[in-house]
This record gives structure tokens, C-alpha cells and sequence, in this order.
């Protein structure tokens, strides 16, 4: 069985770059006061639609990151 290589998805601004990092994100919302496993879920569920958009790049705006933590927190939000 093959499995994909591994290719970092990297968030920059127009002169930086650095690799998203799940656990980062998620340790950003736990200081927001989420449950460390809400927080884990939603970084991974960003993670996921990253990967979905990043078919050929692997580069993504940082505006970008905040705008989809914010459209994936209002989504749970509006679930519970």
C-alpha cells in the first residue's frame, strides 16, 4: 500500500512563510478557554479543508488560517 508524502501546508504573508501546525492552533483556542478536545477537532477539521484547497500549493495566506478558525468556530457554535 502507497501512502502520499508528506508536504507541509505553509501560511504566509507576503515575505514569510511557516508551516501550520495543528497542535499550535489548537493550544491557541484552548487560551481561549475550548476544551482541549474542541479545540483539537476543530484545528484538525481546518487542517482537512486546507489540504482540500492546496492541490498544487502548498502556500496559504495567514489571513486565510484566521478566517477559517472563525467560519469553523461560528459553524459549531451554531450546532450546539
Amino acid at each position: 500500500m502507497a501512502t502520499e508524502p508528506h508536504v507541509p501546508i505553509i501560511i504566509s504573508d507576503k515575505a514569510h512563510g511557516l508551516p501550520f501546525s495543528k497542535g499550535l492552533l489548537a493550544q491557541s483556542f484552548m487560551g481561549t478557554g475550548l476544551p482541549p478536545s474542541t479545540a483539537y477537532s476543530i484545528a484538525q477539521s481546518i487542517q482537512v479543508r486546507f489540504k482540500g484547497w492546496l492541490p498544487a500549493s502548498t502556500r496559504l495566506a495567514r489571513g486565510r488560517k484566521f478566517y477559517m478558525a472563525g467560519a469553523e468556530i461560528s459553524r459549531r457554535d451554531g450546532e450546539a
